[in-house]
């Protein structure tokens, strides 16, 4: 059986910077560690859809 170690990894929104502390394996922390400036927080995700205006 494989070993998979987690670690802790703290990404932060782009828009507010609001930070939140997860559990990955290291193959998806080094995932996210590439998209890590990309992500935007559920909070901001509502604000912009509330402020489109159709």
């Amino acid at each position: 059986m494989k070993n998979n170690e987690l670690i802790v990894f703290t990404m932060s929104c782009k828009c507010c910077d609001d930070k939140q502390n997860i559990l990955v394996d290291k193959d998806k922390a080094s995932k996210l560690e590439k998209i890590k400036n990309k992500i935007i927080c559920d909070k901001c995700i509502e604000s912009r859809r509330k402020n489109v205006n159709y």
